[in-house]
């Protein structure tokens, strides 16, 4: 897994081994840290609205859980935008990457005074 901090106003990180409670402290930090229109970049597969595919996908999900029940590929609109809405983000981006992972740019919203 890849989990790089690449300076205060931008970090790198992929979600599936981070049970709920470190993905509600991650994104309330970036909420914190970041300056207004700072960006978090989060990196890996994700489900979207309960919906995961490929299969690949989809068995890394069952053996991530099987390691650890609060690991997992992260549902985007589920649970992921609850988070950084509440914290402040909002997703700028999202790219598709090989191996049919995705790279999110979260953007803090707000401006500078």
């Amino acid at each position: 897994m890849l989990i790089v901090l690449l300076q205060v106003s931008k970090l790198m990180i992929s979600l599936c081994i981070f049970g709920l409670l470190l993905l509600s402290g991650l994104f309330k930090g970036a909420g914190e840290l970041l300056a207004p229109s700072g960006r978090l970049f989060t990196y890996g597969p994700y489900a979207y609205n309960g919906k995961l595919t490929p299969e690949s996908n989809v068995s890394f999900d069952k053996s991530l859980r099987r390691s650890d029940p609060s690991w997992g590929v992260r549902d985007v609109h589920k649970e992921l935008e609850p988070l950084a809405e509440k914290a402040g983000l909002s997703i700028l981006r999202i790219h598709p990457l090989p191996a049919n992972n995705q790279l999110i740019v979260w953007e803090k919203i707000g401006s500078e005074i």
